[in-house]
């Protein structure tokens, strides 16, 4: 255990003081996690593999049930997106 704490810790130094040129990726993920997490506790069980397959194919059409869920978690990332837009807009830290 302690050998992964000086291991995180090492890693967690090194990005310290480096700046991330679009950290909309990083926030995009972390969205799209939260999307899928938040969809199961409702039921919708879709994997963030298959959310990001989906995306990475550029799949649009969507057709089944299993596609049906992932337009669910779609759509919560669009809204979460939106909110974040919303609070730029806002003037917040983020702007």
């Amino acid at each position: 255990m302690i050998e992964l704490l000086v291991r995180a810790e090492s890693k967690v130094g090194a990005l310290r003081g480096k700046s991330v040129s679009n950290p909309h990726i990083l926030i995009r993920a972390h969205l799209k996690r939260e999307a899928v997490l938040s969809s199961r506790i409702e039921g919708t069980m879709a994997s963030l593999e298959d959310l990001n397959t989906q995306e990475a194919l550029g799949n649009t059409s969507f057709q089944g049930s299993h596609d049906m869920r992932l337009i669910e978690v779609q759509n919560y990332v669009k809204a979460l997106e939106y909110a974040l837009d919303r609070i730029r807009a806002a003037g917040s830290i983020w702007t």
